[in-house]
């Protein structure tokens, strides 16, 4: 398989098609790899989401080989490569994907909040592993409340979101602080990049935290 035809299937969405291709190739995982940091928004994103699903599937017959991947994105990070900044993403993916596997990366990944770049992703991350294993993330809670006061509104936003993820009901009141928040923030959720306010993404984590409450 081509870059260009795993592109065209980052594009539409078809990640299963992604796992047909993808059988041991190591070629693969390079060109997700490439698309981690284009400047196409969508794609990058897609990227990170086919990146977890092939990681789950390589790891399945063999858990080295997502380990090894982890460990391959961890090093981008020590090495200031451009691709840093989807590097938790990416990360995050791979947890959500298989943490029955890869749990002990989390200290890791949350560890990763210390750098400004990669704050953003790393939220987005806990959201996305804590949904399915809020337990997993658990130790992170204090840093994600926290952020709901940043003064970066895209990391206000993607906490709110993050939040409501999780469910996280000792988060409801620093929320319902943010309604008024008309700052705007572009979140990428069920496979589209949403552009709100931080006020109307508080807002609608408070309504899946009463939801499953």
């Amino acid at each position: 398989m081509t870059k260009e035809e795993v592109r065209r299937l980052l594009e539409g969405r078809q990640y299963e098609g992604l796992l047909q291709a993808a059988g041991d190739s190591r070629e693969m995982i390079e060109y997700l790899f490439s698309f981690l940091n284009t400047r196409d928004g969508l794609l990058r994103w897609r990227a990170i989401e086919g990146l977890g699903h092939v990681a789950a599937r390589l790891s399945k017959h063999n858990p080295d080989a997502g380990r090894d991947i982890i460990q391959e994105l961890l090093q981008c990070v020590d090495e200031a490569d451009d691709s840093n900044w989807s590097v938790p993403e990416a990360v995050g993916e791979i947890v959500r994907n298989r943490p029955d596997l890869f749990a002990g990366f989390v200290p890791t990944l949350v560890s990763l909040y210390a750098d400004e770049r990669l704050r953003r992703g790393v939220i987005w991350a806990m959201g996305r592993i804590g949904k399915r294993q809020p337990q997993l993330i658990a130790s992170g809670m204090t840093v994600l409340i926290k952020a709901l006061e940043e003064p970066d509104p895209e990391i206000r936003g993607f906490a709110a979101w993050s939040l409501g993820e999780i469910a996280a009901q000792e988060a409801a009141s620093a929320l319902g602080a943010l309604r008024s928040d008309h700052e705007t923030v572009t979140i990428y959720e069920a496979g589209k990049l949403w552009q709100r306010t931080v006020g109307a993404v508080a807002l609608d984590a408070l309504a899946n935290i009463r939801a499953r409450a």
